[in-house]
């Protein structure tokens, strides 16, 4: 590897490290297990929507709707619960809306053979539209108190937050990593004309990649409510910019490794 390639993917992690030995020196309270705890906890949510944004980018699409999915699919999970639907469906609703959001765009794109960048822009309006004129703007409160436990609880002090994640992270990186459809998934990105030929249904990866992303932004969502007890209209804003800088890294590193 030369010295431009070993810079182009290690920068970040040198940023990163050197950002923490000057927070460590700093402060005293940075590099404490509670600090770290709270770190985690916070990037908890975010975490999972980059799961399937890294999935998306992989495939070679784009998702710029995972904001508005999640703030649509908390919203209605608020509005089912304060109307007496028990926890449990309420959240499976959330999530299996989020699915429906990714088989839209998803469908859409691989069938119609349309830019993911456009569909998906195009439903990131549409549903945050919804989401607000379902709540007519303003937050929903007054959701159980069962339901908060899902950001409040811990298990041998470890916030459940932090073990949904790292849960999600095992599961799809032996998902990418070992499996057929984690393959197929790397082999659309690369070439689709290629991986139609070797008998992949490059429809079939697409639309199931999309529906995957928005089923976590539904679980994101779950976490999301669950932590600021309301189903708010304007949350999730601008999450579809950040982690897409996620699913770029782990693109490209999966470049470089193949050179």
């Amino acid at each position: 590897m030369n010295k431009k390639s070993f810079l182009t993917q290690y920068i970040m992690y040198f940023a990163l490290i050197i950002m923490c030995v000057v927070l460590t020196l700093l402060s005293d309270k940075f590099l404490t297990a509670s600090n770290m705890l709270i770190i985690l906890k916070q990037m908890s949510i975010q975490s999972i929507v980059a799961i399937g944004m890294t999935m998306i980018i992989i495939s070679g699409n784009i998702d710029l709707s995972v904001g508005s999915t999640v703030a649509f699919c908390s919203v209605c999970g608020a509005l089912l619960m304060t109307s007496g639907v028990p926890i449990i469906i309420a959240m499976i609703l959330m999530v299996l809306i989020g699915g429906v959001f990714g088989l839209i765009s998803g469908g859409v794109t691989a069938k119609l053979n349309l830019h993911s960048f456009l569909v998906t822009l195009a439903l990131m309006q549409a549903v945050r539209g919804m989401a607000q004129t379902l709540t007519g703007g303003y937050p929903k409160a007054g959701l159980p108190e069962e339901f908060g436990i899902i950001a409040t609880g811990e298990i041998m002090g470890i916030p459940y937050l932090i073990i949904i994640m790292i849960v999600f992270y095992v599961v799809f990186i032996y998902i990418l990593e070992h499996t057929e459809f984690g393959r197929s998934i790397y082999a659309v990105g690369s070439n689709a004309e290629s991986a139609r030929l070797s008998g992949i249904n490059v429809e079939k990866v697409k639309t199931m990649v999309f529906v995957i992303s928005s089923a976590l932004c539904g679980v994101a969502s779950i976490m999301l409510t669950a932590k600021v007890r309301s189903g708010d209209p304007t949350a999730a804003v601008g999450w579809e910019m950040g982690w897409c800088f996620l699913g770029f890294r782990h693109t490209h590193k999966q470049l470089l490794k193949g050179l």
